[in-house]
């Protein structure tokens, strides 16, 4: 396996694309592939997760994010609604996922 550290350099400097990296750094030879992923729809209260990070290098999201209940009186039905951590999490990342999770091969495939 080529060292992580130089194949995560040649792709922030652009000599090599993402499905590259993942091909060099993948220890187990996982198959990878581009996957069709929609952007969610984001939550009422949200922080990017990129302004969460340069907040805090050592972010850890299983810190920082919960499961509330949260109601919205703004509506004119208004109903409680549980938002759990893993949800708030995605949503922060407002679409960004990371290249693994971009180029992970689905089982089904």
């Amino acid at each position: 396996m080529e060292d992580a550290a130089d194949a995560r350099a040649a792709y922030l400097s652009g000599e090599i694309n993402g499905e590259e990296l993942l091909r060099r750094i993948n220890p187990d030879g996982e198959p990878l592939e581009l996957m069709e992923f929609s952007v969610p729809e984001s939550l009422p209260f949200s922080s990017s997760w990129r302004e969460l990070v340069e907040g805090n290098m050592s972010f850890d999201p299983k810190k920082h994010f919960e499961t509330i209940n949260f109601l919205d009186l703004g509506t004119a039905n208004s109903k409680w609604r549980t938002i759990t951590a893993v949800e708030q999490s995605r949503d922060s990342k407002q679409g960004e996922l990371s290249l693994l999770e971009k180029y992970r091969k689905k089982e089904s495939q």
